[in-house]
């Protein structure tokens, strides 16, 4: 009977003022738990959430405002077991160097070990305000 009720409500028929105050008045408390009950808060986006979904999203945050102090933490998450946060990693770090130096996401443990550790050097050795290719291009003539 409430479905038909509420049928009847959404294609703008009435059903009796009394019966509709009553469901409306008992589906009320409802819709107000499921408004405030159900979300979690958001804090503020961290990369080095423990929640894949909140670590993208930081990910695709740092990326559009070109934030280049989150590369450290960006390199870190090449290591992760999620292959997403992998792929957004290196996309992230991508965009915002230039570069991959040889890292793929879907390859295997390994490969991706000897590829995270040229990032590791490379960050060791940039300057926050160069690009790798612009690091590269230097080491490339002696300077």
């Amino acid at each position: 009977m409430v479905w038909a009720d509420l049928m009847a409500l959404r294609s703008g028929g009435d059903i009796g003022s009394t019966r509709q105050k009553s469901l409306l008045g008992a589906l009320a408390p409802a819709v107000m738990a499921g408004a405030f009950c159900c979300t979690a808060p958001r804090g503020p986006l961290r990369i080095a959430d423990p929640d894949p979904d909140v670590k993208i999203r930081a990910i695709k945050q740092a990326v559009a405002s070109g934030d280049r102090a989150k590369i450290p933490p960006l390199i870190k998450q090449l290591e992760s077991d999620d292959p997403a946060v992998r792929f957004y990693a290196i996309e992230a770090l991508g965009r915002l160097t230039g570069q991959t130096l040889g890292y793929v996401y879907f390859h295997g443990i390994d490969q991706r070990r000897e590829a995270v550790g040229r990032w590791k050097r490379w960050a060791g050795e940039a300057p926050a305000t160069t690009t790798a290719a612009t690091q590269l291009a230097e080491s490339a003539a002696g300077r």
